[in-house]
C-alpha cells in the first residue's frame, strides 16, 4: 500500500506540471522541473512499452540540451505559445489550437457548451473546485488533468483511511473520465500541435502528453478492475 500512495503521489505531480505547459510559457523554473521527471517518464514509458512518451522524452531531453541561451529559448517559446494557443502572430484567418473540450467536442465548436457543463457535475461531485486564479474554462485541458491530479491525492488520502472502497471509487470514476472526456479529444489536441509546432520543445510536449495519459489510462484501468485491451481498442 505503501508503494501505491508514493505512485500516485508522483502521479499527482506529473499530471499538474504538464498540465502547466499549456496555460503558462515556459521558463527556467520549467525546464530544471522537465529534466527531473525525464528519468520518471521514461520508466513509465519503458514500463507500458510506450514508444510515443519513451520518444517524446528523447526529443524533449534534445531540446533541452541544445539550450545556449535561457533568455532567448524563452522569449522564442512565449512568442511561440502566443502563437500556438493565443492566436497571436498567425496567418491572417488562422486560428489558435483549441485547449478546451467544448471547442473541439460541441456542435457549435465553440466554448463553454454541454461539454464543460459535464466535467463540471464531475468536479462537483467529487469536490473538486478549479483553482480560482484559472481563468481559462472549466474544461480546459490542464483542467481536466488537474481534476485526475485531484483525484489521485483524494486516493492516497483514501489508502491512508484504509477504505478500499473509496479508492476502488475513484479509480472508476477516473476511468470513466478518461473516457468520456480527455480521450475523446486529446489526441485530436496532440495532432494539431505536432502539426503546427515549430519548436523541438512544443513537438515533444505533444508526445509526452499524449503518451503519458495513454500509460495512465492503463493504470487507471487495472486498479478499476477493468479490461486493458478494451481501452487499448478505443485509445486513437
Amino acid at each position: 500500500m505503501e508503494d501505491l500512495k508514493e505512485y500516485l503521489k508522483v502521479r499527482k505531480n506529473l499530471y499538474l506540471f504538464i498540465a502547466k505547459a499549456f496555460y503558462k510559457e515556459a521558463d527556467e523554473a520549467y525546464f530544471t522541473g522537465m529534466k527531473q521527471r525525464i528519468p520518471v517518464l521514461k520508466t513509465l514509458g519503458e514500463s507500458a512499452e510506450n514508444n510515443e512518451l519513451i520518444n517524446g522524452c528523447i526529443k524533449m531531453e534534445h531540446f533541452l540540451d541544445s539550450i545556449t541561451d535561457n533568455a532567448k529559448t524563452i522569449e522564442s517559446l512565449s512568442c511561440e505559445f502566443a502563437f500556438l494557443f493565443l492566436g497571436v502572430m498567425g496567418a491572417v484567418g488562422e486560428a489558435s489550437i483549441p485547449t478546451s473540450e467544448s471547442v473541439f467536442l460541441s456542435a457549435k465548436k465553440i466554448a463553454m457548451q454541454n461539454e464543460r457543463d459535464e466535467v463540471l457535475k464531475t468536479y462537483y461531485k467529487y469536490e473538486m473546485n478549479v483553482d480560482k486564479s484559472f481563468t481559462e474554462p472549466e474544461d480546459h485541458i490542464s483542467a481536466e488533468m488537474a481534476f485526475l491530479a485531484g483525484m489521485s491525492q483524494s486516493a492516497v488520502d483514501a489508502l491512508e483511511e484504509n477504505d478500499e472502497t473509496k479508492v476502488l471509487e475513484l479509480f472508476q470514476a477516473q476511468d470513466e473520465f478518461l473516457n468520456n472526456h480527455l480521450f475523446k479529444w486529446a489526441y485530436k489536441f496532440c495532432d494539431m500541435l505536432r502539426v503546427r509546432a515549430k519548436s523541438l520543445y512544443f513537438q515533444s510536449l505533444a508526445d509526452i502528453l499524449h503518451g503519458f495519459l495513454i500509460t495512465d489510462a492503463l493504470f487507471v484501468k487495472e486498479m478499476s478492475g477493468g479490461n486493458e485491451g478494451e481501452l487499448l481498442d478505443d485509445v486513437k
